[in-house]
């Protein structure tokens, strides 16, 4: 999957999860998963303003 491609896909899952949030008693895989989605998307980015 090509970088812009796996970037969309990455926010846009990024963007249903937080719309799922609750307002109290967030899982920790919940809060773990947001993470790792975001620590992803800075490092394409990043990688994307590299080349």
């Amino acid at each position: 999957m090509s970088t812009p491609n796996r970037l969309e896909e990455l926010e846009r899952e990024l963007e249903q999860l937080k719309a799922q949030l609750p307002r109290h008693s967030i899982k920790p895989s919940t809060m773990a998963r947001i993470d790792e989605l975001e620590e992803e998307i800075e490092a394409l980015k990043k990688e994307q303003k590299e080349t």
